[in-house]
């Protein structure tokens, strides 16, 4: 899935990236399913995995607000993402 992400308004080296791909590295196998089927309205990796016009986009929610959750549209396998202040605040809303 990392291999393939595209990114708009962040850069692969910002915190905020650093930290989404560390707390779905420690998500469980369930938790994967919950956070797959949020970004793209299935628990499993489309067939094919994610590539060419199936990557997914993590993209700037530029409302840059730690209460704020992330929004995902499912048709595109695109997640706007705040610019939380801390890993911990990020980790709360992804969960």
């Amino acid at each position: 899935m990392r291999d393939n992400a595209n990114y708009e308004g962040f850069n692969p080296g910002d915190n905020i990236v650093k930290w989404f791909w560390e707390i779905l590295e420690s998500f469980s196998k369930e938790e994967v399913g919950h956070f797959l089927f949020f970004l793209t309205g299935s628990s499993r990796v489309p067939y094919g995995g994610f590539a060419d016009d199936k990557s997914i986009s993590l993209e700037r929610n530029y409302d840059d607000y730690d209460d704020m959750l992330p929004i995902a549209h499912t048709c595109s396998y695109a997640l706007e993402i705040p610019e939380y202040s801390s890993k911990k605040k990020m980790r709360e809303k992804i969960v």
